[in-house]
């Protein structure tokens, strides 16, 4: 499998401190499912990955929100609690899913799908 997330221009905001930083996190998610598709990973790997994956959103998540109020943003109060949600509800929930299946294939792609997904769909 030759999973790739493919960075389209239609994702720019035209912000680009914000749009660096959606663009690092797909080069992160895609570098971890090249890693584990080629079996380098180890789930020694996949662990500092996802949590690599986890502080850079984390941080990028802080620095838009910062952005957003600093232009006065209409729906910063919405977008802060969609971050919210995903950084308490989705990322937990996805992080025990990859404890429980001992970071199996499956469950590595599908944590690297949903967080590109969200990126696709959020920024």
């Amino acid at each position: 499998m030759d999973t790739q997330f493919v960075w389209q221009e239609n994702f720019n905001i035209g912000v680009d401190i914000i749009d660096s930083e959606h663009k690092k996190l797909f080069k992160i998610i895609n570098k971890l499912f090249r890693f584990k598709e080629k079996n380098i990973a180890t789930n020694w790997a996949c662990q500092e990955g996802i949590k690599f994956f986890k502080k850079h959103a984390l941080e990028h998540f802080l620095d838009e929100e910062k952005y957003m109020a600093s232009i006065n943003y209409e729906w910063l109060e919405q977008h802060r609690r969609l971050h919210k949600g995903f950084r308490e509800i989705t990322l937990p929930a996805l992080e025990q899913e990859l404890e429980q299946n001992k970071y199996s294939s499956d469950a590595v792609e599908h944590f690297f799908g949903v967080c590109a997904g969200w990126l696709m769909v959020i920024q």
